[in-house]
């Protein structure tokens, strides 16, 4: 199975078009990705994911321009086992592991305080 990374995700929704506060997301057994540029963005998205595994690893890259988001996944009980957030005017990219969680239907939750940037997200079973 191919595997792509936050940037090249960005940089896909980018030639497709994918401007002025639009993105697309998708969600696989096992893989969730999410690509998105949007301009002072106040709300919060919740993604259903199929993660078989007890972990995931998260990898993000992108921009913020201002406000700030975050990241955050829920296992299949709702606890919180991972949370990062992106702020300010940061550049580049991280790539982490969540805490140990219960299999089954996560949770991808991405909060969004007057954020406007650009950005890509790969969750994936670990």
């Amino acid at each position: 199975m191919m595997r792509l990374g936050a940037g090249t995700v960005v940089a896909l929704l980018m030639l497709a078009g994918c401007t002025g506060g639009q993105g697309a997301c998708a969600s696989s057994t096992g893989s969730f990705s999410c690509g998105q540029q949007v301009s002072n963005k106040n709300d919060t998205m919740s993604q259903e994911w199929n993660n078989p595994g007890t972990a995931a690893q998260v990898s993000w890259g992108g921009q913020v321009a201002s406000g700030s988001l975050d990241i955050q996944l829920l296992d299949s009980k709702g606890t919180r086992v991972y949370s990062h957030t992106v702020q300010g005017t940061t550049q580049g990219g991280f790539n982490e592991r969540s805490s140990t969680g219960a299999p089954g239907t996560w949770h991808v939750r991405l909060v969004y305080h007057s954020f406007t940037g650009q950005m890509g997200l790969s969750v994936t079973q670990s």
